[in-house]
């Protein structure tokens, strides 16, 4: 996922913090959260900010599941805040590569 956030102002103090939910549904039933990550990034600029950054997690489980799981990620934003102006920060190109494998012992 890209984060990207841009401030212009000739002084200022920022702080961004989020929180990454990946969610697991399967057969159709209620979505149940299967871990979180957060991140967090402060700065102290002058002039004009214009940063992107990449964020990326790995989960990792085994199942045995006869069925089809679906799953999705949420942003939350936990903190934004500049003390001069306003901010604005934009989670975009999210995308979620699986790898799938079959094991011959059962654990």
């Amino acid at each position: 996922m890209v984060l990207s956030f841009i401030k212009f102002v000739s002084h200022t103090s920022i702080s961004i913090q989020l929180q990454y939910e990946l969610f697991r549904s399967c057969d159709n039933r209620s979505p149940i959260s299967v871990g979180v990550w957060e991140l967090f990034r402060a700065i102290n600029a002058e002039g004009t900010i214009e940063k992107t950054e990449t964020f990326n997690f790995t989960f990792c489980e085994y199942l045995l599941c006869p069925g089809c799981c679906d799953y999705f990620v949420t942003v939350t934003a936990l903190e934004v805040v500049s003390l001069m102006g306003q901010l604005t920060v934009t989670v975009s190109n999210g995308r979620i590569a699986a790898l799938a494998q079959e094991s011959k012992y059962l654990f």
